[in-house]
């Protein structure tokens, strides 16, 4: 096994992806933190399990997207902490570059849209007054049952490697944006049709009945040729105005 700080598995996947993918495919790759994130901040694990590594170590101490997203990974599976790798990154007769924008030899592409539609009983964030009426960011004022009706669609060219985050802020003017919930999960769990998003915490506790209704579509990117290049993940605007 090697150990790669964060910088070296980056500067690996953008300037030798296919040949990092094969290297992790006869060797075990651990991957950790840089020594100058001394306020324990984390960097995206998506491009180090998109290559293939093993051990993608965060610190577990801090809450953050990073820590939604590998809590969200190792939901699956019971949450054994293990996951077995797609086909692709382990099959030595298979190339895989992880930075391919172009159809990839063997994977069927899907075309996923998601309108979220609505918001159930979303509670107030941490340390919110009294009395106060949270703004989650489509409508004004209507924070315990917003109604947003907001559709995003993407094509998938490697559905397996997929993470998809919901998450919902209280958008304050001039100010940080107050985190109230969110939810991590692989596409491979996903499941069309009309679905209730149940939130967690920024810790990952429950927010009991809080959740998010939405309705997923998934197929063959052939029959969806409208699907844009939208980040469903990514946090929603007020209006028609498509996620920044």
């Amino acid at each position: 096994m090697s150990s790669f700080v964060e910088s070296k598995m980056a500067n690996l996947v953008n300037s030798q992806g296919a040949e990092y993918v094969e290297y992790n495919k006869r060797q075990l790759s651990r991957i950790y933190p840089a020594g100058g994130r001394v306020d324990s901040s984390n960097y995206n694990p998506q491009n180090a399990w998109n290559a293939g590594c093993q051990i993608v170590a965060l610190n577990y101490q801090t809450d953050s997207e990073p820590m939604h997203v590998n809590q969200g990974k190792f939901r699956t599976n019971g949450r054994a902490g293990y996951i077995l790798k797609p086909a692709i990154l382990r099959d030595p007769s298979v190339k895989f570059n992880p930075l391919s924008k172009t159809e990839i030899p063997g994977v069927e592409k899907v075309a996923i849209s998601i309108k979220v539609m609505s918001g159930q009983q979303l509670p107030k964030p941490a340390g919110g007054t009294k009395g106060e009426v949270i703004d989650p960011y489509v409508v004004k004022d209507n924070g315990f049952n917003p109604v947003w009706d907001e559709t995003f669609k993407k094509v998938l060219l490697m559905p397996e490697l997929v993470m998809i985050r919901f998450a919902i802020f209280d958008e304050d003017v001039g100010i940080v944006d107050d985190f109230i919930g969110q939810f991590s999960l692989p596409y491979t769990s996903l499941r069309p049709g009309y679905r209730h998003i149940h939130l967690l915490g920024n810790k990952g506790e429950s927010l009991g009945y809080a959740s998010i209704f939405v309705h997923i579509e998934i197929s063959s990117s052939s029959k969806n040729p409208q699907a844009t290049d939208l980040h469903i993940w990514r946090r929603l605007r007020r209006g028609s105005r498509p996620p920044r």
